[in-house]
């Protein structure tokens, strides 16, 4: 049940532009070596994603804004959210970072905006992925 559960979640991330293909390169990682792989790194992306946005936000409410730390945030939530197949936060962050290049103060407030938006719109979708292999696991371990 869990199995079909995650099945139809992973599709319909996928169908609405929300994952990527690589979702599934990255839950190959998971095996009976590693079967925690998902709970480990999902968890730590949240943390760290999470203070990057809080330094973000910090940065732009400043009078002087350091654009080059803005840059650098911005694309390291883009490769961190790449990594996990998170399209359009991937996506979005690309253009916060394109917009702190461009020093458009404006248009980098707007698009932090979006940014929180699509990580915390994808944050519980993450989440239940963690669970449902978590119950996956738990459903094979209890069949051995």
């Amino acid at each position: 049940m869990a199995e079909q559960q995650l099945k139809e979640l992973i599709s319909s991330l996928k169908n609405q532009g929300i994952l990527t293909d690589y979702i599934d390169v990255v839950r190959s990682l998971q095996d009976e070596n590693n079967p925690h792989f998902l709970e480990n790194l999902i968890p730590d992306f949240f943390t760290s994603t999470e203070k990057k946005i809080a330094k973000l936000t910090s940065n732009l409410s400043e009078a002087d804004v350091n654009y080059s730390s803005m840059v650098h945030l911005a694309y390291e939530i883009k490769g961190e959210a790449s990594y996990l197949a998170c399209a359009r936060l991937a996506n979005v962050s690309k253009e916060l970072g394109d917009a702190s290049n461009a020093q458009n103060k404006d248009e980098c407030l707007r698009l932090l905006d979006n940014v929180k938006s699509e990580y915390y719109y994808v944050k519980p979708h993450l989440n239940r992925i963690v669970k449902l292999e978590r119950a996956i696991y738990e459903n094979q371990q209890a069949g051995k």
